[in-house]
């Protein structure tokens, strides 16, 4: 075992190196690529700095063998956001994480093609595979958004979208007029209209010699999307095309339950077809053919399954075989010459690159990013389990304090709304579950549990939406989940049941927001935003989303339905409110809290608000993390364990809080 030499910081926390995103929500996000010969793979590792407040992005390359270190190919570029189109939306950014930046091999294996961005533009980079150079390819006037060998290997297939440029180029001119206001706004996230859809996707070739480009191909369009599938039979959920005209798919149970389970169907190269029910292969995450066409391997797995299976199917086999299973995470994993490489993390260690041995199961650690955590002392971890009131399983980690004995009680604090993978802050990375274990509290990382339409089976989204939004029937059940899994934890004996406190990010802080009024049990809350409100779901997100959320049931601005609003709006109940509540939000968010924050005022409850400048749903500036964690360590130490920093720096806030108290 090793040696657990000092107390974690917030430093160790947001200065870990991740590769790929640090949600566990995507399994399939594609954290790294495997070498032609498939003896190599290639990844981009991403580190925060506090100190510059700003982050070092590395790509690299490493061979397989389990003996080589890896190669850094590049350092440099600008962190970047993501961007999607959504409800006519183009290019909105997202919530604030940078997007999963996937290398890309080269036909003959000698170099590696990926996105970097310098001077505030995404362009495309490529680097030998060695570490002996690398150098812009691309030299556009506006972002690369995807890129594609060329099938010989001599050009790189770019898709762009310079009429987006455009598009935003008019809107600034629009703006010397004063802008209509219309669709194209989303008040809560900026004054300025954000271009609609359509946006023409411009494909060029360029020349990684020369750059010289040109319009790409009808077939080389096609080079930047899946492959083409043929044979999928018309009832197949998924298909997995195998070798010698060979397949697997899968099937849903009940053509009529969007969320189905599925029944995994493979004909093998003789012809025959053979079967495998849902409850021994579901639900399929991932499948894999060897090379010969006579085993499969299925990765069993789903954000809302605690664990991970590995099968392998054998030709001639009744049934599948476990090779694997785990309560640890898998993600992004891929089939190379000598198994599975995946990306692997425990509650007490973060991600790793890992192989895993489809002969005997057995999984080894190829890279480890981030060696001293071991080192660390962490708190203390137990899996629980329990139902809700709907019958619904769920789970949840207890996290004790490092230094723990039996007989200690802690006051408790609950971080959402996920809890798969290392136990870092929760959903947005938001409240430091391991710091605050450091500072003598415990910390339940709860699951939020799948809603209730999905249990209850329906065959649309609309219809989802609309069977969890009937008498607030979803956020009834969570709560009652959140109840079920704190009573759970103070049944262990280590928890003060009079000193709870509660934190939630985005589904999580209305989760938060829901409890206040419905099951005010809490000392102190924390929230990262808010709130839902008749106000922020009908005007400040503009016309577009409203129209969204009304198909989802909420009642239009001008029917002043309180009794609709009853169960949740902070700004209705603020009379009752008394629980002490800090609000740290982003500043293209704030404005939805305001309504509630002023009410709260008014009625001379405890509340106080923080708005981080240029920052988006998930905070993404290192220095704004750490102030967050900061804070929220000293919040819930002031509420739960009457404890002070002794910082001068912070004297202010001390007496601030006080007052709140009093």
């Amino acid at each position: 075992m090793p040696v657990r030499s000092r107390t974690v910081t917030a430093k160790d926390l947001i200065e870990l190196r991740d590769i790929g995103p640090v949600a566990n929500t995507d399994i399939h996000a594609q954290i790294l690529s495997v070498s032609p010969n498939g003896q190599s793979i290639a990844f981009q590792q991403r580190q925060a700095n506090i100190a510059t407040n700003s982050y070092c992005l590395e790509m690299y390359t490493l061979r397989l063998d389990g003996k080589s270190a890896p190669v850094r190919i590049d350092r440099g570029g600008e962190f970047f956001h993501a961007t999607y189109s959504q409800l006519g939306f183009a290019a909105f950014t997202s919530p604030g994480p940078m997007p999963t930046i996937t290398p890309h091999w080269s036909p003959d294996g000698q170099w590696i093609a990926y996105l970097r961005r310098d001077g505030g533009i995404t362009q495309v980079w490529r680097a030998q595979a060695d570490g002996t150079g690398g150098n812009a390819v691309s030299r556009l006037a506006y972002d690369v958004d995807d890129l594609a060998w060329t099938s010989d290997g001599t050009g790189l297939i770019v898709s762009a979208r310079p009429a987006l440029a455009v598009a935003k180029a008019d809107i600034e001119k629009e703006g010397l007029q004063g802008y209509l206001y219309d669709e194209r706004f989303a008040p809560v996230s900026g004054s300025v209209p954000v271009p609609r859809e359509p946006i023409d996707i411009d494909v060029t070739v360029i020349d990684v010699v020369t750059g010289a480009s040109r319009p790409a191909t009808a077939q080389e369009k096609t080079m930047l999307s899946a492959p083409p599938v043929t044979g999928k039979p018309a009832e197949a959920s998924a298909f997995y095309p195998g070798p010698n005209d060979q397949a697997a798919w899968t099937v849903a149970d009940d053509p009529k339950n969007l969320f189905s389970a599925k029944t995994l169907h493979v004909r093998w190269h003789d012809g025959r077809v053979a079967n495998c029910l849902a409850e021994v292969c579901g639900p399929v995450s991932s499948l894999w053919w060897s090379r010969d066409g006579r085993e499969v391997y299925v990765l069993r797995a789903g954000w809302q399954t605690e664990r991970t299976d590995l099968l392998r199917w054998r030709f001639g086999q009744a049934r599948p075989e476990i090779l694997l299973s785990t309560t640890d995470v898998l993600i992004g994993c891929s089939l190379a010459n000598e198994g599975l490489v995946c990306g692997h993390e425990t509650s007490i260690r973060p991600r790793a690159i890992v192989g895993i041995d489809l002969a005997s199961g057995k999984v080894a650690t190829l890279y480890d990013p981030n060696p001293e955590v071991p080192s660390l002392e962490l708190g203390q971890v137990t899996r629980l389990h329990w139902k809700n009131a709907f019958g619904i399983q769920t789970w949840g980690d207890l996290v004790l304090p490092p230094d723990h004995v039996p007989g200690q009680i802690h006051p408790l604090v609950v971080v959402q709304y996920e809890s798969r993978g290392f136990l870092r802050g929760g959903t947005g990375e938001e409240y430091p579950i391991q710091l605050l274990a450091a500072n003598g509290m415990a910390v339940l990382s709860f699951q939020r549990p799948a809603s209730l339409g999905v249990v209850h089976g329906v065959a649309t989204f609309d219809e989802l939406n609309a069977y969890d939004m009937t008498d607030w029937a979803d956020r009834r059940s969570i709560q009652s989940a959140l109840d079920s899994g704190i009573d759970a934890a103070i049944a262990t004996g280590t928890i003060d049941a009079s000193k709870v406190g509660l934190t939630g990010l985005s589904d999580g802080a209305t989760t938060t927001q829901f409890a206040l009024i419905n099951h005010p049990r809490y000392a102190a809350v924390a929230m990262s935003s808010c709130c839902s409100e008749p106000d922020t779901m009908s005007v400040l997100v503009g016309d577009a989303t409203r129209t969204w959320f009304a198909k989802m049931g909420y009642p239009a601005l001008s029917q002043g339905d309180s009794h609709f609003w009853a169960p949740i709006s902070l700004e209705q109940n603020a009379a009752k409110i008394d629980t002490p509540m800090l609000m740290q939000l982003s500043d293209r968010e704030y404005l939805d809290a305001l309504a509630a924050r002023t009410a709260l005022v008014e009625q001379s409850k405890p509340v106080e608000v923080y708005v981080f400048p240029n920052e988006y749903h998930v905070k993404w500036q290192p220095q704004h993390r750490l102030a967050v964690y900061q804070r929220s360590v000293d919040w819930f130490g002031f509420w739960l364990q009457g404890r002070e920093d002794p910082d001068p720096a912070k004297a202010r806030q001390y007496e601030r809080w006080h007052r709140l108290k009093r």
